[in-house]
């Protein structure tokens, strides 16, 4: 079955000059339990990442809403691997479908995908990939593929644009929604809403097709610069994510176990 082989995939590093790298991903792998915080280069990753992000984006502060969202994150997790890390919740102002993620905790969404998605479990089901993307220590693992471990070649604009590419590699796409499912189960949540959500980011897509060709139609933006500006990310493999998800699920069910318990969180 597929998801027994070590899957290994060339993509293209987004980051600086294009250049092609090859990642092999143990997509049955779980995140390493760490007791420790994260490493100097992951929180460099991150924080470069966020000031980048800081300087050439709106952020949105909506108060109730990033409330929404640590408190949506915590739920899962509380039941992650890596439950000792900070995770920091963003919104940027975009009418495009987007959510991602920077190491060392924070994660963004748009304030389109955010409005998008209706209810907490939606919410919860994007959450839990990007989480995953996190635990898996990914942007971490993407870098050093690149550049090795030279933390002074990190620059925010790189930490960006490796964050916002991460899902054009298929393993760790494949591996994040594993354990996206399990951190979905353990929550007491019903994974298959998860499925669910694959399926709806195929309609954001589209939408964000023709909202993009129309910009560009109106001379708003240039079409070589989409991936700069945030417009048109797009969800890549999400028919094959879809099935993947699909033939996994009933080992989660049968491996996982409900860990969900609300007196475990106060807020």
């Amino acid at each position: 079955m597929l998801r027994h082989l070590v899957l290994g995939f060339s993509f293209l590093a987004c980051i600086g000059c294009a250049s092609v790298e090859t990642v092999h991903v143990d997509i049955d792998a779980s995140p390493k339990e760490d007791p420790k915080q994260a490493s100097v280069l992951e929180k460099t990753l991150g924080e470069n990442g966020y000031y980048y992000l800081l300087l050439n984006y709106k952020l949105v502060d909506d108060v109730p809403q990033i409330h929404r969202l640590q408190k949506l994150g915590t739920r899962l997790t509380h039941y992650s691997e890596r439950p000792e890390i900070e995770y920091k919740y963003l919104i940027i102002d975009s009418k495009y479908h987007t959510a991602f993620s920077f190491p060392d905790g924070y994660i963004v969404f748009s304030t389109a995908m955010l409005n998008s998605l209706a209810s907490d479990e939606k919410i919860l089901c994007v959450l839990a990939h990007e989480i995953a993307h996190i635990t898996h220590r990914h942007g971490v693992y993407f870098y050093e593929a690149k550049f090795g471990l030279n933390k002074s070649e990190v620059t925010g604009e790189r930490a960006f644009s490796l964050a916002t590419q991460l899902g054009y590699n298929r393993a760790f796409e494949l591996q994040a929604d594993q354990t996206a499912l399990r951190y979905l189960y353990r929550a007491g949540l019903d994974p298959q809403t998860f499925i669910d959500s694959l399926r709806q980011l195929e309609h954001f897509e589209k939408e964000d097709e023709s909202l993009y060709q129309d910009d560009v139609k109106a001379g708003i933006l240039k079409e070589n610069r989409k991936n700069d500006l945030l417009e048109r990310l797009s969800y890549p493999h999400l028919q094959n994510r879809i099935v993947y998800c699909q033939n996994i699920l009933p080992e989660i069910k049968q491996t996982e176990k409900v860990l969900y318990n609300p007196n475990d969180f106060q807020f």
